[in-house]
């Protein structure tokens, strides 16, 4: 009888250890819908329910508390926080409630509103105007600027303020895990503390290696080490390059990248007036095909040493650095310190010269 008792508890914790969440979203929908979907954006498994009497509802189990987005009708979403206390999704309102984190999840959804409805807009007018086969005209790609300009400072105004004002709630994960990558550096480092509880949560995991990234850019911070091959194949360190008593930029580049292309002649410049005074350069290539590269060097008369993992984006170098834009470049000074990140063109080249005065 005893063994039975305690066969019976065990059973009964290993079921709650394998759904400790049962949850629960329903919602009204505009007329017309017929069907409202669903996915975990942890997971990103997709379900859908249908829509009876103009509502929907689904109800199911999860490991642990996650992050959903429900969708319906015209391209409409909305967030929700599955735990244990049922929550309305309603796309008429385009509001959510629920539990406590639901509610200040639906207070910053009223916040980021005007943001979505600019974003719907900008989509539907875009669309319509390749639609038409005709060029869009001069004051309507204005207002597209104009619009666009308004998001890029709106949205990560809004998500700033929800990072202060829900330091110990999961709330911040979703807005950082969809808008993160358009904070500025600064912003983005301020808001993605270890002492921040948001940042707990599995949906940030990406960001949270990006974040890690960005801070060994920090000036005052000591290179990182990494090893990559050279364009012989042969494995070469970082630090074969760096803290070596010199100035050295780090380039990140690739030969796909117009932009970095363009950026070259600058670099080189730079190089050329400054490498008598023991200026170096050492390139950290996001390439992938060996023989583009190498043409790509041969092209733009690059000198100075050259590694990469033909990975693209997924290289060495991009992860280790956060860098998820190029050209990027990270000035260190002859102790292995940041000096400088992102400089570019006449700012890398005053630069030096104040170094080098």
């Amino acid at each position: 009888m005893t063994k039975q008792i305690i066969l019976t508890l065990l059973l009964a914790s290993a079921t709650t250890a394998v759904a400790q969440v049962r949850y629960e979203v329903s919602g009204s929908v505009p007329a017309g819908t017929a069907k409202v979907y669903m996915t975990n954006l942890e997971t990103q498994q997709t379900d859908s329910a249908d829509v009876k009497d103009g509502h929907y509802r689904f109800a199911g189990e999860l490991a642990q508390p996650a992050f959903l987005m429900m969708a319906a009708g015209d391209g409409i979403t909305i967030p929700v926080w599955a735990d244990n206390e049922a929550a309305t999704a309603d796309f008429t309102t385009r509001s959510v409630t629920g539990s406590s984190v639901n509610q200040e999840l639906g207070k910053w959804e009223q916040e980021m509103k005007p943001y979505y409805e600019i974003a719907t807009r900008l989509a539907k007018e875009q669309q319509a105007a390749m639609q038409s086969g005709q060029a869009p005209s001069d004051s309507a790609k204005a207002e597209w600027m104009k619009l666009a300009g308004q998001m890029r400072e709106g949205i990560p105004a809004v998500v700033k303020a929800c990072c202060e004002a829900n330091k110990t709630t999961v709330v911040p994960a979703f807005y950082l895990a969809m808008f993160g990558n358009i904070l500025s550096t600064d912003d983005l480092l301020a808001v993605t503390g270890d002492d921040r509880a948001y940042m707990a949560s599995p949906l940030l995991a990406r960001l949270k290696g990006r974040v890690a990234g960005l801070r060994r850019q920090t000036v005052g911070a000591m290179f990182t080490d990494l090893t990559l091959n050279d364009t012989t194949g042969t494995a070469r360190k970082l630090s074969d390059y760096v803290g070596k008593g010199n100035y050295v930029l780090i380039d990140f580049w690739a030969s796909w990248c117009g932009p970095c292309r363009a950026e070259m002649p600058a670099v080189k410049a730079a190089y050329d007036r400054f490498a008598s005074k023991g200026f170096q350069i050492v390139g950290l290539s996001l390439d992938q095909n060996k023989a583009a590269w190498t043409a790509g060097i041969k092209k733009l008369g690059i000198t100075w040493p050259q590694l990469s993992d033909l990975k693209g984006w997924q290289s060495t170098a991009a992860s280790t650095y956060g860098v998820n834009s190029i050209p990027h470049t990270l000035l260190v000074g002859p102790d292995g310190k940041v000096v400088a990140a992102g400089l570019r063109g006449e700012e890398l080249m005053k630069k030096l010269e104040e170094l080098y005065q």
